[in-house]
């Protein structure tokens, strides 16, 4: 499943796996893991974004859940790959 911000950036859905890819269809980053905790994802369909630069994705077999990530600006990625990203460890 993929989903194109408008602005060069496309979400895409890989098992567990949000990634955010450039144009070029280079991962720029990406979160989550499996499972049904807050941040995590069981077979991810669906995948939105408003105006506000929100992300919400919706899961199908017994996952039936939406879930909404919070736009909070942009900001330097410190890795590829940022796991689960939430609750924050501190």
């Amino acid at each position: 499943m993929k989903r194109n911000l408008g602005i060069g950036l496309t979400f895409v859905a890989v098992l567990a796996v949000l990634s955010m890819v450039s144009t070029w269809l280079e991962v720029l980053t990406s979160f989550g893991d499996g499972g049904r905790q807050p941040g995590q994802f069981y077979a991810v369909h669906s995948i939105a974004t408003d105006s506000k630069g929100n992300i919400f994705t919706t899961e199908t077999y017994r996952g039936q859940r939406v879930q909404k990530f919070v736009y909070k600006g942009l900001a330097t990625v410190a890795k590829k790959d940022q796991g689960v990203v939430w609750p924050k460890k501190n």
